[in-house]
């Protein structure tokens, strides 16, 4: 069993795989028990224009093959996902659109402006393109030691803070009346709990 962890072909795409499921898992029941299931997939397609965005604007200044290319990938589709976040939020709120239907327009709106900025960076960055490719469909064959060590960092925060604040987590989702008159900042563990949504 120990050679399969250290097999450089299985390691990485099993542990990276894991750990991915491991976040995705905690974060996940928090949407089913919230009733926005349907969020991380609008998050994710939102994500996309963010991949391709930060993709072009490393081919400036990085090579496809350079390790510190990954993290641009995660800031782009970090910062755009956030967007669609607060703008499905804003719909809800602000324009009393049924978050259903505001989670359904910005996963098509995003998807949308990021296939049109694909098909440009297609052409100007043919290289780039194909690693926007590969971290949309993904390939965990192609996972690495790197890649392991990035998204056991993202797992650890994720887990980490829902066993810290497992009990004002559970105040806010069950019972967020109780929560506020016990002093909780319900605004600030609502952008905490996005942001781990998002990661």
């Amino acid at each position: 069993m120990l050679s399969f962890f250290m097999d450089p072909v299985f390691r990485a795409p099993f542990l990276g795989s894991m750990l991915m499921c491991l976040s995705s898992g905690l974060m996940g029941s928090y949407l089913l028990v919230k009733r926005v299931t349907l969020l991380g997939e609008s998050l994710s397609h939102a994500a996309y224009p963010g991949v391709v965005l930060s993709l072009a604007i490393g081919a400036l200044v990085l090579i496809p093959a350079d390790d510190r290319s990954i993290l641009v990938i995660l800031a782009g589709a970090f910062l755009f996902s956030f967007l669609g976040m607060l703008t499905i939020e804003k719909l809800h709120l602000n324009y009393n659109i049924h978050l259903d239907a505001a989670m359904c327009l910005i996963l098509a709106l995003f998807l949308g402006v990021g296939v049109v900025i694909a098909s440009q960076v297609q052409f100007s960055h043919p290289l780039w393109y194909q690693q926007a490719q590969v971290f949309i469909y993904g390939q965990a064959a192609t996972m690495t030691d790197r890649h392991i060590l990035i998204y056991g960092v993202l797992s650890l925060c994720i887990a980490v803070f829902m066993v810290y604040r497992f009990r004002q987590v559970e105040l806010v989702v069950f019972d967020r009346a109780f929560a506020q008159s016990l002093g909780l900042k319900l605004r600030r563990m609502d952008l905490m709990l996005m942001a781990l949504i998002i990661l």
